[in-house]
């Protein structure tokens, strides 16, 4: 789980010192969020090829959470007062990009080989009696054809020697 914190507007908390200086690191970082949100969403409808997860560490840290094999459920609060309208619009927006973004997560599973050459074993066997059934019916299907269609034909004087010898080689395979 990750806190956003927010975007700090120094000119209505008046910070100075470190907090204004953890204030600039904040905003900064919540803009290059916006900037990948924004690649992402432009990649599902466009076609974009690069997304700018380098320019912060913390959008580098987030690169799975944000458009890679994770769940990520965005919270997005906003403040009731009239003086933090601005921020409230602005946070609304935001969380609307982000809900634009649609991740397809996996099931990472770490595969034993033994488990997978099991596997692929009884996968073999199964195709090869599979084979052998078919075979044993097309074999079937010779047989019965021979008997219907060869045996009236065997039957007639007008029948050739040499097909009495293909017959009966067919009969032996």
């Amino acid at each position: 789980m990750v806190d956003l914190a927010g975007s700090e507007r120094v000119h209505k908390t008046s910070t100075t010192g470190q907090t204004l200086r953890e204030a600039k690191y904040i905003n900064s970082s919540l803009f290059y969020l916006e900037m990948v949100i924004v690649a992402l969403h432009e990649k599902a409808k466009k076609g974009r090829s690069h997304i700018p997860y380098r320019n912060s560490m913390m959008t580098n840290v987030l690169r799975d959470s944000l458009g890679g094999n994770c769940k990520t459920v965005m919270v997005a609060t906003i403040s009731p007062d009239q003086s933090n309208t601005d921020e409230s619009i602005s946070t609304c927006n935001f969380a609307q990009r982000v809900a634009l973004i649609k991740n397809v997560a996996q099931i990472n599973e770490d595969v034993d080989p033994e488990l997978v050459i099991r596997r692929l074993k009884a996968e073999l066997s199964q195709l090869r009696e599979e084979v052998s059934d078919r075979i044993e019916a097309n074999q079937a299907f010779i047989l019965r054809f021979m008997f219907v269609c060869w045996l009236p034909l065997l039957s007639t004087r007008y029948c050739p020697p040499t097909m009495l010898r293909n017959v009966s080689y067919l009969i032996l395979i």
